[in-house]
């Protein structure tokens, strides 16, 4: 049975990942332990008390992100209730959020070691696994293996603020 103690622990660790997460996706490269610290009025050293080094904070925070985006697409593969347009949409959205965790500049300014780009390849792969059946349904696999590289080729572009993001995701739910 888990003591109060253990279960405070718990408590704030989660609540760090969540915050942390949500810093992520919202200030990408500009995630930082101070900001996170700052957000959640904590010091950095507590962040450390919880997560003693910079590599299990990263692990944990990939498993939420990841966890996160796993179950998204599985409630999108399983809506009745989005035209297949509109489904195509949000699952290249959900791709394009996990391509944004795994980029080189992501790894570098972060000094994140190979173990973790490692979690999030599989996870990328595990999710764009997961919803290449309904992206690439009328493609045999050499053409949904050419689809995945067109699209991260444009995600990429996106990434790099070359294109935009919400008429490439509607232009191309309209294409697959």
């Amino acid at each position: 049975m888990e003591t109060k103690n253990e279960k405070k622990v718990s408590i704030m660790k989660e609540q760090i990942i969540k915050t942390a997460v949500e810093c992520m996706k919202k200030e990408g490269l500009k995630f930082s332990l101070d900001m996170l610290a700052e957000k959640m009025k904590i010091s950095k050293k507590t962040i450390y008390k919880y997560f003693p080094c910079k590599e299990i904070l990263a692990r944990e925070i990939y498993q939420a992100y990841y966890d996160g985006l796993d179950k998204r697409s599985a409630e999108l593969l399983a809506s009745q209730h989005l035209s297949e347009e509109e489904k195509s949409k949000e699952l290249l959205s959900v791709y394009f959020e996990s391509v944004r965790m795994n980029r080189d500049d992501i790894f570098n300014k972060f000094n994140l070691n190979d173990l973790i780009r490692g979690y999030a390849s599989q996870r990328q792969n595990g999710i764009w696994a997961a919803i290449s059946p309904q992206l690439g349904k009328s493609l045999n696999a050499k053409e949904t293996a050419s689809l995945r590289i067109i699209l991260d080729g444009a995600f990429e572009k996106m990434l790099q603020g070359k294109s935009g993001g919400e008429e490439v995701f509607s232009l191309l739910g309209r294409l697959i």
